[in-house]
């Protein structure tokens, strides 16, 4: 049995209750704490414990055998004065494991589990059973004081709390954020060939270019405004383009189509249409007005120019091969890569962080599987493919691995890669600058096309917006009803809402093996101090990563499982990842020049980012979790089971997607025809008129709307 922790003036000591754990950090602790965290990848297993097959030598010297804690965890326990125990079934996968303990009532031998890793969906379905504590409860008693504190800051609305609940309108987790309103997945370009192709004259490529029935989607500019960055301030400057002279317009009319005069036409365009900006010092070169901080290109400008790429294989790489856009590997949600594309004309949903929901500029929830303009963009995706701008089996991998990174780490490493849309850090850590060997030096973040967006504002009419925003994730923690030590669960809870606590779980111990020098701390507040040990990245202060760690080789092939395996941070429960991370695991001095480039737009207004602190609306990001009732749940499945939406959608790891089926094959492939169950396009869309009045209705009651 463990002895029970009196919460007794915890509430009144408030955030100072964690600061003065301080004193008790060399103590022996008396009662102990059981905590079950078991993140898997295939065969690894993560945890509070050292889980590798074979012993091997810690960081600080020491060595690690196998269910050894971690250096993280046994710093944690000093921080709270509990001794930490590991509660994971590491024979069994998390999802099997949490199976398991709900059957069994959280027990591991003769303890109770106080703590657990968990999803939003697994935590509603034990919370409706009466199986967990309640989370809000704790805040009300004033037992969270840090995590009231932070979310207060993060959640003035409530809309996130809300969005976490269960059906009785409580919480029974704390949230995992993995970085919060900052970009997730971004456009990268290889920004060596843009300025080859660009600003030097080459032996451009004569090979014939596969043509099809794209046609240009950009409407006439007549003195447009068009938001950008210069010199690190928000402008507005005015572009006109006749619908003559349009850029598609423009190479669909040549007579002869090859890279050559594909690049050609797109020069004197751009030398015309942005004379100007060319003049003024704006852009010192046309790669600018694609990569610099001021680009300003819009969707046409940007297939035109991918079009140069693709058919320029020769000129850019010395070889028959070059893949214009490509997605990360074959697996379901990678293809969602080539989808993405469609934002840049004005689609949104999906790069949604719930589902491809999204707001209007009027705050209502739409779905944007069931819009046309969602389908329309299909359409204009299948000409690309026809085109040749993305691999011909792009669902298949490259070469046809389906392996996770084929196409990425290959083409990347052999330097035949334009274009993507993934994470920014393990995406550009392929330069030759990070990775040795690579043919890639400078494939790096870039502002999206700037669109006239319906954001219900008539003064703005082209600028960069993302949706993809780090947010609330799907998991989090929970403590379990059953704990015989919910006070001791809580305390750790709210630590983690601290600076400090942040940082222990995403850096390690503060110490320089894992940080570059010690971080000092606000003793009471445990907000973390600028000066030693610390770094400024885009105006926010973060820990910097030790060099022994930065040159690990193991961190480099993998710096998050490295993380989890041999220090014990970075796992997937309740706290906020630091952004820092990912910055500095990046590597590549290029990927970290674009990306401040981009988190300066975004601290001036000129790229707009959804987040989930605005406002239900066009800049606000729709909940990662919306937890619906079950008689709700009952009537959406009745109103959609007969449409053959959920198939079309489904992304499973190792099966091609309905909508790349239909990039593929159009609407006339017998593929895309088993997949949607129709003939057409109007056919398929037929199938959801009643989707908005039951199935949004559903949704938009469970956000209280």
């Amino acid at each position: 049995m463990k002895k029970t922790l009196s919460i007794l003036g915890l509430s009144a000591l408030g955030i100072a209750g964690v600061a003065s754990l301080g004193s008790c950090s060399k103590e022996d602790p008396t009662e102990s704490l059981d905590i079950s965290i078991n993140y898997t990848n295939g065969d690894e297993h993560y945890g509070v414990t050292y889980q590798g097959a074979t012993s091997t030598d810690a960081l600080d010297g020491t060595t690690l055998t196998k269910n050894t804690i971690l250096p993280t965890w046994k710093a944690f326990g000093e921080a709270v004065n509990l001794k930490i125990r590991d509660a994971a079934d590491y024979t069994k996968t998390y999802d099997k494991e949490w199976e398991e303990y709900t059957t069994s009532g959280f027990v591991k031998g003769k303890n109770q589990i106080d703590l657990m890793m968990c999803d939003g969906k697994k935590s509603a379905d034990a919370a409706n059973a009466g199986k967990l504590y309640s989370i809000s409860q704790a805040l009300k008693d004033g037992k969270l004081p840090n995590y009231k504190k932070w979310l207060e800051k993060n959640d003035p609305s409530g809309s996130m709390m809300k969005s976490m609940a269960s059906t009785d309108g409580q919480v029974y987790y704390t949230p995992y954020f993995d970085g919060l309103n900052n970009i997730e997945c971004m456009f990268m370009m290889n920004r060596e060939m843009v300025e080859k192709l660009l600003d030097n004259d080459g032996d451009y490529d004569t090979t014939a270019a596969k043509t099809s029935n794209f046609k240009a989607q950009v409407a006439a500019m007549n003195n447009a405004k068009v938001t950008i960055s210069k010199n690190g301030k928000k402008e507005t400057i005015e572009v006109t383009i006749p619908a003559e002279k349009n850029i598609i317009t423009q190479q669909n009319k040549l007579a002869t189509k090859n890279g050559q005069t594909y690049t050609q036409t797109l020069k004197a365009y751009l030398n015309e249409i942005y004379a100007t900006q060319l003049t003024n010092g704006t852009f010192s070169k046309l790669s600018d007005i694609f990569c610099s901080e001021s680009a300003c290109y819009n969707a046409d400008e940007l297939i035109a120019l991918l079009r140069c790429v693709q058919y320029n294989p020769k000129y850019l790489t010395g070889t028959d091969e070059i893949y214009a856009f490509a997605p990360r590997a074959a697996a379901g949600n990678r293809q969602r890569q080539i989808a993405a594309l469609m934002q840049i004309w004005g689609v949104r949903g999906m790069n949604s962080e719930n589902g491809k929901f999204y707001y209007d500029n009027n705050g209502k929830l739409v779905d944007g599987r069931t819009q046309q303009a969602t389908y329309d963009a299909f359409d204009n995706l299948h000409e690309l493919y026809n085109e040749g701008l993305f691999p011909e089996k792009y669902y298949k991998g490259y070469n046809n691995d389906t392996a996770s990174d084929t196409y990425r780490k290959q083409l990347l490493k052999a330097g035949k890669l334009f274009m993507a849309y993934d994470y920014s850090a393990s995406t550009m850590v392929f330069n030759a600058d990070a990775t040795s060997g690579s043919k890639t030096t400078s494939f790096e973040a870039i502002l999206p096309p700037v669109v006239q967006w319906n954001d219900g504002d008539n003064t703005t009419d082209y600028f960069h917006y993302t949706e993809d925003n780090r947010a609330l994730k799907s998991g989090g923690w929970a403590i379990p009803a059953s704990s015989d030590n919910i006070d001791g669960a809580l305390k750790l809870m709210d630590y983690m809402f601290t600076d400090e606590g942040a940082d222990l779980q995403d850096y390690g111990p503060n110490t320089t093996v894992y940080r570059k020098a010690v971080v000092e701390y606000d003793a009471t507040t445990k907000a973390r101090k600028a000066g030693n040990g610390t770094i400024d990245i885009g105006g926010q202060n973060v820990v910097a990563i030790s060099n022994s760690i930065l040159n690990n080789a193991s961190f480099k092939s993998g710096w998050n499982n490295f993380y989890r395996k041999m220090i014990g941070s970075t796992q997937g429960i309740g706290h906020q990842r630091s952004d820092g991370i990912d910055y500095q695991a990046n590597l590549s001095q290029h990927g970290k020049d674009s990306l401040a480039k981009l988190n300066a737009c975004v601290q001036n207004g000129s790229f707009v980012l959804a987040t989930t602190s605005a406002a239900a609306g066009f800049k606000a990001s729709v909940p990662t979790n919306i937890t619906i009732a079950s008689a709700d749940s009952t009537a959406i499945k009745a109103c959609t089971e007969n449409t053959n939406l959920e198939a079309f959608w489904k992304e499973n790891k190792n099966d091609t997607t309905g909508y790349s089926f239909l990039i593929v094959e159009g609407w006339s492939g017998t593929n895309t025809k088993a997949k949607t169950g129709v003939e057409t396009k109007q056919a398929f869309l037929d199938t959801f008129a009643k989707i908005d009045s039951i199935y949004l209705a559903a949704y938009n009651k469970a956000l209280g709307k």
